[in-house]
Order: C-alpha cells, then sequence, then structure tokens
C-alpha cells in the first residue's frame, strides 16, 4: 500500500486502520448517563403509647451521583473521531 503522507499532513481525522472503533471519550449527549441515589434513615425520636406500643420516627435522608459514562459511539473505518 502506498500512502501520500502529505496528504493527511495537517489532519487529524484519519485513522489508518481497517477497523471500526469504540470512542474512548466521555458522553457529550444532554443529560445524565445514570443517577444513583442513596438513602438513609437516621432516628431522631423514639416514644411510648400506653404500656404495649412502643413507635420510632426517623429521618430521610438522601444523596445523589451524577454519572456521565464513556461515548458508546462507533466511529467509523478510516476515522479517527465520530461526527455526532
Amino acid at each position: 500500500m502506498i500512502l501520500n503522507v502529505n496528504k493527511y499532513k495537517h489532519s487529524n481525522e484519519y485513522h489508518l486502520c481497517k477497523k471500526e472503533h469504540d470512542c474512548q471519550e466521555k458522553c457529550n449527549q444532554k443529560g445524565y448517563c445514570e443517577i444513583n441515589t442513596n438513602i438513609e434513615f437516621r432516628q431522631i425520636k423514639q416514644f411510648r403509647l400506653q404500656s404495649t406500643n412502643q413507635y420510632i420516627e426517623y429521618e430521610e435522608e438522601s444523596e445523589q451521583n451524577f454519572i456521565k459514562k464513556k461515548c458508546n459511539t462507533k466511529i467509523p473505518i478510516g476515522k479517527k473521531y465520530h461526527d455526532n
């Protein structure tokens, strides 16, 4: 195979491999790929009503983690990046 190097001299757009590749960048779409929510309950009050019933009051605390995953777009043969 003869390759004209000057044709690709100023470009990072071409990849000479003859295989399709997975994009290695983070997803650039709007929004998040995954949202993890952790909920914890903490006892704030304990009391008795009458002689047999025991009640416990809890307070809820939640924490959310917003995650962007790796892009899952395939990069076409001969390209270094995908278009969208």
